[in-house]
C-alpha cells in the first residue's frame, strides 16, 4: 500500500498486520479511543473486525491478512477459544523478520513458491497466537456491560476533554479493567465504542458551534481536536451523511 496523502477508513475482516517502511500513518482505532501516529518501523497487529481511519503521508506500508483458508496446515481447533489482543507498535523482532521475508517474497514474484509463503504464514500465525492471544474461557464475561457508575465516570472524563482523545489506558484504569475488556464492556453498555461515543459528542458540539456564523469551520475543527479541516469534514460526513459546509448552509441556514 502506497500513498502520498490520503485518508481512508478500513474494516479489517481477518487478523491484520501492518508494518510501515516509509512515511507516517496516523490511525484512529474505532474499537478504542486511541489515536496513534506510526513512523518508519511502526507496526500494528489487529484482530478480526477491527476498524480504523488512517491518514497516510508519503506512506509505504506492508499489510498482511491472515486468512484461515490460505493456511491449509492450520486446523480450526488449533486456535479454538483464543482471541487476539490488539497490539499498537509492539517491539517484536520476530514479526519484523517474518514481514521482511514475506515482503521480499512478494516482490520477487513468489520465487520460493506457494509452499514457502504458506510456511511463512503459518509461522506468523503461530507466533501471533502464542504471544498475543488470550483464552476466551478464562476472561470475565460482561453480560451487563459496565456498571452505571463506571459508564458515567468514563463519559464524564471524555466530555471534559472533547478537544483531545482520552488515553484508553486511563479510562480502563478508572474502571478497574484492562483496556481490551473495557472496550467490550463499554460498547455493551452504550451500543458504541468509546471512540465512537466521543466522536458523536464532538459532532453534537460541532453542530452547536456551526450555528454561530462568526465561527469558521477550521476553528471549529481545531477546537474539537481534529488534525485539520479535511479530517474533520471527512469524519463529519461519514457520521452524518453530509459535509459540514452543506450542514451549515442547508440545515443551520
Amino acid at each position: 500500500m502506497r500513498a502520498d496523502r490520503d485518508v481512508a477508513t478500513f474494516t479489517f475482516e481477518d487478523i491484520s498486520i501492518a508494518f510501515l517502511h516509509k512515511g507516517t500513518i496516523t490511525a484512529s482505532f474505532e474499537l478504542a479511543s486511541v489515536v496513534h501516529t506510526f513512523n518508519c518501523g511502526g507496526m500494528a497487529i489487529l484482530p478480526p473486525g477491527s476498524r480504523a481511519t488512517l491518514t497516510l503521508s508519503d506512506a509505504d506500508c506492508t499489510v498482511i491478512y491472515l486468512k484461515p483458508d490460505l493456511i491449509p496446515d492450520v486446523k480450526p481447533e488449533r486456535f479454538a477459544g483464543l482471541e487476539i489482543v490488539p497490539q499498537i507498535d509492539p517491539v517484536d523482532l520476530q514479526m519484523t523478520f517474518l514481514i521482511a521475508c514475506i515482503r521480499e517474497e512478494l516482490q520477487s514474484g513468489q520465487r520460493g513458491g506457494p509452499r514457502f509463503m504458506e510456511s511463512l504464514g503459518l509461522a506468523m500465525a503461530n507466533h501471533i497466537f502464542a504471544r498475543y492471544s488470550t483464552s476466551v474461557s478464562s476472561k470475565t464475561t460482561f453480560r451487563g456491560g459496565l456498571k452505571p457508575r463506571q459508564t458515567r465516570r468514563a463519559q464524564q472524563t471524555m466530555m471534559a476533554t472533547l478537544d483531545e482523545s482520552v488515553p484508553l489506558a486511563k479510562l480502563a484504569k478508572d474502571a478497574g479493567l484492562s483496556p481490551w475488556y473495557f472496550c467490550r464492556a463499554f460498547k455493551q453498555s452504550t451500543g458504541v465504542s468509546p471512540h465512537q461515543w466521543m466522536l458523536e459528542r464532538r459532532f453534537e458540539q460541532a453542530r452547536q458551534l456551526m450555528a454561530d456564523d462568526r465561527r469558521t469551520l477550521t476553528s471549529i475543527a481545531i477546537d474539537l481536536g481534529f488534525a485539520s479541516l479535511s479530517h474533520f469534514s471527512a469524519a463529519f460526513k461519514q457520521a452524518t451523511g453530509i459535509s459540514p459546509t452543506h450542514y451549515r448552509r442547508n440545515v443551520v441556514g
